[in-house]
């Protein structure tokens, strides 16, 4: 499967543009605190179900800032009519290849550990243990 990825200077970013987005692979981090989730892989709404606007004013807050300094964040929009399950072996291929690179101690996740493996190809601008 192609996965054309969009890089965004913070997760800020990334949440304005893909707020509605209801199929969706995203990436926090690339080094060091990262986190790896889904959109689409089980029943509910896009980032701004999971990441209500009150949670990122808060967070903007904890911080004391309205953008987070050198953690990027990264996208790849999935087609329409993939199946929940197969956008969360997505996921868990992505997943397990920041954990190749990186290590459990970059990952701000629990691995999935039941999944298929996905034969990935990537486009744009992937993180760079994906490249």
């Amino acid at each position: 499967m192609l996965l054309r990825w969009y890089k965004y200077a913070s997760f800020f970013e990334l949440w304005q543009t893909h707020e509605w987005d209801l199929h969706l692979i995203y990436i926090i981090g690339e080094r060091h605190h990262c986190y790896v989730g889904s959109i689409g892989s089980k029943d509910g709404g896009g980032l701004h179900t999971r990441y209500q606007k009150q949670y990122i004013d808060r967070a903007k807050a904890i911080f004391g800032a309205s953008e987070p300094k050198r953690q990027p964040a990264f996208a790849a929009r999935i087609p329409k009519g993939i199946p929940c399950q197969k956008i969360k072996d997505i996921e868990a291929t992505v997943q397990h290849a920041l954990i190749r690179v990186h290590g459990n101690d970059a990952a701000l996740f629990r691995p999935i550990k039941k999944f298929t493996p996905v034969p990935l190809h990537h486009k744009g601008n992937p993180p760079a243990f994906l490249a």
